[in-house]
């Protein structure tokens, strides 16, 4: 027995059931007006959009500079036979360092400790102790090498 006969009649009478039931519902025309104009005019908004979604003339296209470009700006050379572009003879940049020098100087590094509440508790004795801050300790006191600048006369 072929089932998609079947099927397809279930379905088309279940379509059926629901468009027969659809107008014995009561309810307000002006509600059924306006649901009306809403649903006819989101459909033209989208049909618009669909059918003008490639058009060229609402594509952004990036502007185009339509200025010429700038010259380069040349000079003569002191012979006066060539001319080259003004950034190629300009002299180099020169850099006037202060007085003094690097050196390596060994720093302290002091240890690091973070400070942490210790609860309240009774000893072995049962005494109570109450709860203090105390410094946990991070890391070890170390050397470190570092250069330092050192102002020369």
């Amino acid at each position: 027995m072929n089932t998609k006969p079947i099927i397809s009649v279930v379905i088309g009478a279940l379509l059926l059931v629901g468009i027969a039931a659809a107008p014995a519902t009561a309810g307000s025309r002006e509600r059924g007006r306006f649901e009306g104009f809403a649903l006819g005019f989101g459909a033209a908004v989208l049909g618009h959009a669909l059918i003008h979604q490639h058009h060229p003339a609402e594509r952004y296209q990036a502007p185009v500079d339509r200025r010429p470009p700038a010259p380069e700006r040349y000079h003569h050379r002191r012979d006066g036979h060539r001319k080259t572009p003004a950034y190629r003879n300009q002299p180099k940049h020169r850099y006037h360092h202060r007085r003094g020098h690097w050196e390596l100087k060994r720093i302290w590094v002091p240890p690091a400790v973070k400070k942490d509440w210790k609860p309240g508790h009774r000893n072995r004795r049962g005494r109570w102790i109450p709860g203090r801050w105390i410094e946990v300790p991070v890391s070890e006191g170390h050397w470190k090498k570092e250069r330092v600048w050192v102002v020369g006369k």
